[in-house]
């Protein structure tokens, strides 16, 4: 296994410790938004494209689906940041066909920078749920400064994807 990927996953867990311990409350952040389901956009190639946010501070969107990555059924995503401060973007709140999941994700964009990244589910976990096939992931993506977490945040809204054809 890739030494950064493991090193990627044990620091993301101990970012979400520190997060918990510390309390942070994202409830002062304004009213969440649920988007309305719909398929995702396919290409000739079966790939996968559905945009989440692409306003002036950022943009996520989901690229693809591998659903026998190494770590387990893995979302493909890319990350713009189009701010002058450091972007930390994670998940939280996530369920996946109304089981409430954790993909440990979190990923890091310096400012003015693009990313891609992979947010993966264990299949262990998918096995304890009785999930067979992903047909809905709903989550709220918080996109906040990565050097001032008590800074408003660029983003916490509610998604709901939608794997179906």
């Amino acid at each position: 296994m890739n030494f950064k990927k493991m090193l990627l996953v044990v620091l993301s867990c101990m970012l979400v410790v520190v997060l918990v311990g510390c309390g942070v409350d994202s409830s002062t952040t304004g009213a969440e938004k649920v988007a309305p389901k719909e398929a995702p956009a396919q290409d000739s190639k079966g790939m996968v494209e559905k945009i989440f946010v692409d306003d002036e501070n950022c943009i996520f969107k989901i690229t693809d689906i591998e659903e026998d990555n190494l770590w387990g059924y893995t979302l493909k995503a890319e990350l713009e940041n189009k701010t002058d401060k450091n972007l930390m973007f994670t998940m939280k709140n996530v369920s996946v066909n109304g089981y409430m999941c954790d993909p440990f994700w979190a990923e890091t964009v310096q400012s003015g920078k693009k990313a891609k990244s992979d947010i993966s589910f264990f299949d262990t976990e998918f096995e304890e749920l009785g999930i067979e096939k992903v047909e809905e992931i709903e989550f709220t993506l918080s996109v906040y400064d990565e050097d001032d977490w008590m800074s408003p945040k660029f983003v916490e809204e509610t998604f709901v994807f939608t794997t179906g054809e």
